[in-house]
């Protein structure tokens, strides 16, 4: 399955928002995550499925100003 990652066409395996970003690698413990233009929360990431062609945004919390 085909989705987009911050802008970038990714192949991934089908399931959530939870084992997508397991299954890319990120590893902190804080991420902001929207698709399709729109913010899911962190409590909906197991139950929320990837379909293909989504547009995925996932953004991480940055120190400094």
């Amino acid at each position: 399955m085909q989705v987009y990652v911050n802008g970038e066409r990714r192949d991934v395996d089908k399931g959530s928002i939870a084992e997508l970003i397991e299954q890319l690698g990120y590893t902190q413990d804080y991420y902001a995550v929207a698709v399709d233009g729109h913010h899911v929360p962190r409590s909906k990431w197991i139950q929320t499925a990837v379909a293909d062609n989504q547009e995925i945004m996932i953004l991480h919390p940055m120190q400094g100003g």
